[in-house]
């Protein structure tokens, strides 16, 4: 494939810096210019909402029955954290909890909202200082072991990204799942042995957190290391099934829990609102639907199951840095979540500035991608009505489906000239 010759400095840490000190200039101004109004349409669209991940994960393990009392989303291994975290939560405060959904939630902006209380507010700071240090130690170590310039620029750039700047404004547990995440696909190669298995451990405390991580233990089959991806598996089995003993489900807080998981978002009045490939799908259909074009779910996950499937498959054959894309992408495409989610995207993209000093063409559609889910767009939506940013993911989405279609036709025809 025809390259480009690149300057002294690597032109895809160049790009990303760029667009990100664009990107955020723009959105400053407007934000200024609007008195501060816009910021109400940047961020998650309930502004009475902000950082309540965090604290209502703390209200819904009171008890020890998140599952049974609030149908909590986040697996136990999560719970278990924010039940410790309660315990830094002064008793008074935690008396008048209520032990219903809806009137937890009622308790935004009263007396009764942990974010007026100075002790669960320094605890939202510390948490969030801490995963950040975490998030700096992992990445500066791994951009300083492979030579790479302007490693304090990549870092400001990374915390000003979409998805980091919704994971801190929602206090998501992600914060913590990403660092772990990504002190796997760092070090799941290193020639030392304890090193290789704190980072399977790792990635299992972080898929024990969130679930999705786990997409990334799909590098090990990569590597044909299959003893160590069946240890990773065990690992990960533990790390659900041991936080739940903690509960007063029982086990039976897994399946309560798997259940509320299958069910998220089924209902939903604007299914095509979202980064899964089920919304992109619907948004198609919605889009169609003028015309009278109906598909049935059913079709809409079998299709986005084949799709990540696919996505998964190709990871296995191509250079570590698409691999991680590519698992990025199908994790993204499997199931919807947050807007948060596009912060896994750093990995990698920092594993694009360790593999490649040079611009390829082939590599271009998979990069600029990665640009569009990294960097803080200026993009704003009122909720309920519009929403611009969806639109840019989804024809993302589409154009990565056209690049995807070809590089499997290419890697094909390269397999049957080796047959032949």
């Amino acid at each position: 494939m025809k390259k480009i010759v690149s300057k002294d400095k690597n032109p895809y840490v160049i790009g990303y810096i760029f667009c990100t000190i664009v990107c955020l200039l723009i959105l400053f101004i407007q934000i200024l210019l609007s008195h501060g109004d816009l910021i109400n349409h940047y961020f998650f669209y309930d502004t009475a909402d902000t950082g309540m991940d965090f604290f209502h994960s703390i209200e819904y393990v009171n008890e020890r029955a998140p599952y049974d009392l609030f149908n909590t989303l986040y697996p136990p291994l999560a719970n278990l954290l924010f039940y410790v975290f309660l315990y830094l939560v002064p008793v008074e405060i935690t008396r008048k909890w209520p032990l219903d959904f809806s009137k937890s939630v009622s308790m935004r902006r009263t007396e009764n909202d942990l974010r007026v209380y100075q002790a669960p507010m320094l605890l939202f700071i510390f948490f969030i200082l801490i995963c950040t240090l975490f998030i700096i130690f992992i990445v500066s170590n791994f951009l300083e072991k492979n030579d790479i310039k302007n490693k304090n620029c990549i870092l400001t750039c990374l915390f000003f990204s979409y998805g980091m700047l919704m994971t801190i404004e929602r206090g998501n547990i992600l914060m913590l799942a990403l660092p772990l995440t990504m002190f796997f696909v760092f070090n799941y190669e290193s020639d030392k042995k304890i090193v290789r298995e704190i980072s399977y451990i790792s990635l299992a405390i972080a898929a024990g957190l969130k679930l999705y991580p786990a997409f990334f233990g799909i590098l090990l089959l990569r590597k044909k290391d299959w003893w160590a991806a069946c240890r990773t598996v065990l690992y990960g089995v533990f790390s659900i099934i041991l936080p739940a003993l903690f509960f007063k489900e029982g086990f039976g807080a897994i399946a309560k829990w798997l259940k509320v998981v299958l069910n998220f978002n089924k209902d939903s009045s604007q299914p095509w609102v979202g980064n899964s490939f089920n919304n992109f799908l619907h948004h198609v259909q919605h889009f169609f639907g003028i015309n009278g074009v109906e598909i049935s779910d059913k079709c809409f996950n079998i299709a986005s199951l084949l799709i990540v499937a696919v996505l998964l498959a190709i990871s296995l054959f191509e250079k570590k840095w698409k691999s991680v894309f590519l698992v990025t992408l199908a994790m993204c495409f499997f199931q919807t979540q947050g807007e948060y989610i596009y912060s896994f995207f750093a990995i990698p993209l920092i594993c694009l500035f360790v593999e490649e000093t040079e611009i390829c063409l082939a590599d271009i559609i998979p990069y600029l991608s990665i640009i569009v889910f990294m960097v803080p767009l200026p993009v704003f939506y009122e909720a309920d009505e519009f929403y611009p940013r969806n639109i840019i993911i989804h024809f993302v989405y589409m154009i990565l489906l056209i690049w995807g279609i070809i590089q499997g036709i290419i890697y094909m025809k390269r397999v049957r000239r080796i047959d032949d």
